[in-house]
């Protein structure tokens, strides 16, 4: 029997992470070890989704019994880990949703929209407090460039997560009586590992439901 690896600690996590998510094979294993049991064999792992300025990361495991998601935010600590047993599945659809023009368009018009409203709020601000017109300039455009960059890497990277977590971007397992069942998240670039963890899935199951006759 294997022995079940430790969690590691904050500081280790955050490095595991980063490791993880740069490529680092046995950086991932670390980081999903905890969630397996000692008794199952580790099949598939790996980074499936990295959104945002403070980023966010989903890695996905699949033992010879169970399937998961752990979601981590290194930076504020927050983690969600879903697992479901492979014998429980009835059923998985594997959705890759493209973006709708509306939202491609909704999410550029905020690049002006930040900076305008920026750096009208700067002159404003300098107007009230009399300062020179080459500084209230000066800032309003250092603010609007700083509005756009907060567009580019938070505000539309986090819309892009909420949209594809709301069509449930990756592999949904429905779940026997349950409605919900789990969604392996996963961004649209991964969608080649998470074909190859399909059929893996299958493969367990299949296994899994002849010992189980």
């Amino acid at each position: 029997m294997k022995e079940q690896q430790k969690a590691p600690k904050k500081t280790e996590l955050n490095q595991l992470i980063k490791q993880a998510a740069a490529g680092s094979d046995e950086a991932a294993r670390r980081l999903v070890s905890p969630f397996v049991h000692p008794d199952e064999k580790l099949l598939h792992y790996g980074i499936s989704a990295s959104f945002g300025l403070i980023k966010t990361y989903d890695f996905l495991f699949l033992t010879d019994r169970r399937i998961g998601d752990l979601e981590v935010t290194a930076l504020t600590g927050n983690l969600n880990v879903e697992v479901a047993f492979l014998q429980k599945i009835d059923a998985f659809v594997l959705s890759q949703p493209s973006f709708p023009l509306l939202l491609r368009l909704t999410m550029l018009f905020f690049y002006p929209l930040f900076a305008v409203s920026g750096f009208f709020v700067i002159q404003s601000f300098a107007y009230e407090a009399g300062w020179s017109n080459a500084m209230s300039i000066t800032l309003g455009v250092l603010v609007a460039v700083l509005a756009a960059l907060l567009v580019r890497f938070a505000i539309n990277p986090n819309i892009m997560r909420a949209f594809l977590r709301f069509k449930k971007s990756g592999l949904w397992c429905k779940l026997q009586g349950n409605p919900v069942g789990i969604l392996i998240f996963a961004d649209r670039n991964k969608f080649a590992m998470l074909t190859e963890v399909t059929r893996l899935v299958s493969d367990v199951k299949r296994q899994l439901d002849k010992i189980a006759m």
